[in-house]
């Protein structure tokens, strides 16, 4: 009797690590209050033409999503659990050119602000603090400016104290 509740207990710890350590997924919560929306996951949408898979520079050593198009849209809903104010964090991906991009944020308000991103590795860049509501009705997409390409990854929300 004693084994085998030691073996339960040691098959619940163990899947408990494994669970933590996985890295994040669409819309999960990875610390308190910390929304990521990934590609190819749920709460990533693309319009206009031209998208296409780059192998890599994307968050977390993974694949990116590139459009040279005009009129190219990335778009990163969470599914927030509550309301309040976020910090959007973007991850730029790598790039081999400078690129001028428009972030589009639908909270409370639609925001509309330029991005200026230089050449070179992927890094995070800070968006600000806006107010979103519960639920999937906030977002942020990132257009094109006519000069370089879109290119996407990874979107988080970050809950403001």
């Amino acid at each position: 009797m004693k084994g085998k509740i030691l073996a339960t207990l040691l098959a619940v710890a163990t899947t408990s690590i494994l669970s933590a350590a996985a890295p994040p997924s669409a819309n999960t919560v990875s610390r308190p209050h910390e929304y990521y929306v990934l590609i190819d996951q749920e709460g990533y949408a693309e319009a206009g033409g031209g998208w296409a898979r780059v192998a890599a520079g994307g968050f977390g050593a993974k694949s990116q999503r590139k459009s040279c198009q005009p009129g190219a849209i990335a778009s990163f809903t969470p599914r927030l659990a509550q309301g309040g104010r976020y910090r959007i964090i973007f991850w730029s991906g790598d790039a081999d050119e400078d690129r001028t991009l428009r972030a589009v944020i639908k909270s409370e308000k639609t925001v509309q602000r330029p991005v200026v991103l230089a050449a070179g590795r992927g890094q995070w860049v800070d968006l600000g603090i806006y107010d979103f509501r519960q639920g999937t009705i906030g977002s942020l997409s990132i257009q094109g400016s006519g000069r370089g390409c879109v290119r996407a990854s990874a979107a988080k929300f970050v809950r403001a104290a």
